[in-house]
């Protein structure tokens, strides 16, 4: 970023050497028409020469252009960049929310689980074994249990989302230093 603002400031400083150097050019006319002088080609006073100016103005147009040309580039590098991140950001977003499902049903999961455990130990203390209360615990648990393998995936999924855009940093930068 400090590269792009660098270039800016040279480019601006480029321009107004030239509006300086097209100011210059443009009143000699006007002066040499003011005095009558019919050679409007070097003003009075100044060692240079107008063919030198006009090479001058012509170097720093090249310049500028130039400059202008890596700023657009480095711009729509930084937009790439910003287009990555976006996506990067996304696909943690799509993790996250993945991973925030799987847990509210673990939760819901957990208070089933606690309800069927709390008629079993009624039922144990009052002495009656109920087998539907028996069945309804272990098809609770066993659903508390898938829904505790979700949050695990969830998990694995955010963590490989966030680690996706560092190994791929990682292999292009490998692949630059040819190791």
């Amino acid at each position: 970023m400090s590269e792009i603002s660098e270039l800016e400031r040279r480019i601006t400083s480029a321009l107004d050497r030239i509006a300086r150097d097209v100011d210059v050019l443009a009143a000699r006319p006007m002066a040499a028409a003011e005095d009558g002088s019919e050679d409007v080609a070097e003003p009075a006073g100044e060692g240079g020469d107008s063919a030198v100016l006009q090479q001058q103005l012509e170097d720093e147009r090249v310049v500028s252009a130039q400059l202008e040309e890596r700023v657009k580039s480095l711009r729509a590098k930084l937009d790439g960049k910003d287009a990555e991140a976006e996506l990067a950001m996304s696909d943690l977003k799509s993790a996250l929310a993945d991973m925030d499902a799987a847990m509210q049903a673990l939760k819901k999961t957990s208070a089933q689980l606690r309800e069927s455990n709390e008629a079993l130990r009624q039922a144990n203390a009052a002495g009656v074994a109920d087998v539907e209360a028996i069945n309804t615990a272990l098809a609770v648990e066993l659903d508390a249990l898938k829904a505790e393998r979700q949050v695990e995936a969830a998990e694995g999924g955010a963590i490989l989302a966030a680690m996706e855009p560092l190994i791929a940093r990682a292999e292009v930068t490998e692949e630059k230093e040819g190791v």
